[in-house]
This record gives C-alpha cells, sequence and structure tokens, in this order.
C-alpha cells in the first residue's frame, strides 16, 4: 500500500467526507454480494459498521447462519463441559502451543472452545471427501461400541489449531 492511496482507520479520520464516501461505498458493495468486489474493497479498509458483511461476502459465507446451525454449535458447546474426551488434551496442546505466538494469544479460549465442538461433531467425519484418519472405533466395558472416536471421526492433530485460527 502506498501513502497516495486513501485508507478507512486514517484519512477518514482526517476528511470526514471519506468517511461517508467509504461507508456508501462498504453499502453498495456488501448489497451486490461479489467475492471479487467485496475483497477488492477491503485491501484499502472497511468502515467499521459493515465489517462482517463485507467479510462475510469477501470469505463467500453464507449471509446468515440458520438457527438450527446456532442450536447445533451450542449443543456441542454445551457437550464439551459435560464429557472429557481423550482427546481433548491434544485440543488444548495444539491451541496453547498456536497461542505463544503473538498474533494468536487472544484467542486460545476461543480457538480451544471451537476445537473441542469440531472433535464432538458427528457429521464432520461423514461431510469429509476422504477419510482424514484411519477411523478409531470407541468401546466400553464390556465391548460395546460407542461409534467413531472421537465421534467426529477426525483424531486431533499438531497443526489443527492452524485451520481454525483468524
Amino acid at each position: 500500500l502506498h501513502t497516495h492511496h486513501r485508507q478507512v482507520g486514517l484519512d477518514d479520520a482526517l476528511h470526514k467526507w471519506y468517511a461517508a464516501e467509504q461507508k456508501a461505498v462498504a453499502e453498495a458493495v456488501a448489497t451486490n454480494g461479489s467475492i471479487p468486489e467485496n475483497r477488492r474493497f477491503a485491501r484499502k479498509g472497511v468502515p467499521a459498521g459493515w465489517r462482517p458483511r463485507v467479510w462475510a461476502n469477501a470469505l463467500g459465507c453464507p449471509p446468515r447462519v440458520a438457527e438450527k446451525q446456532r442450536a447445533h454449535l451450542a449443543a456441542l458447546l454445551t457437550a464439551t463441559d459435560h464429557r472429557e474426551l481423550l482427546a481433548d488434551t491434544l485440543v488444548f496442546a495444539d491451541a496453547a502451543e498456536l497461542s505463544d505466538r503473538p498474533s494468536y494469544f487472544v484467542f486460545e479460549d476461543h480457538l480451544a472452545n471451537m476445537l473441542l465442538a469440531f472433535t464432538r461433531d458427528p457429521e464432520v467425519g461423514p461431510g469429509c471427501a476422504a477419510p482424514p484418519h484411519p477411523h478409531l472405533l470407541g468401546r466400553g466395558r464390556g465391548g460395546v461400541d460407542h461409534g467413531s472416536y472421537p465421534p467426529s471421526g477426525v483424531v486431533p492433530f499438531a497443526g489443527l489449531a492452524c485451520y481454525a485460527a483468524p
């Protein structure tokens, strides 16, 4: 970025007309929904009120998360509090290792919680195009089969937190 190009966060504080202009452009770009256009616009900064919508468009995310998906995530997060898995130790270690870096330390709890929910989501394994690991079966006392272990079918590995990090 060159100093001759205006930036949100600096020029909008100096010139009120620039802030109003960028908000109008952000609204037009976000309403359009074009991925390349949203990405181009985001390069020079996005006004704070428009960031969630512009970045969601730029990343190709659906405009709204369905209530069913929110409830599913809430159930997975609740399951992490009620039942501890051996795989949780791997998740915490991986999240802690990533959060040692200055850019990610503020995300440690969030990353660990999302990865714990990920390991408990039984929809992950069947949604994979190719099996991520050899299939592990959980067996209880007396040889009772409990299905995939962990429930997602994806055994946490070193670097998994990097895939979930912002």
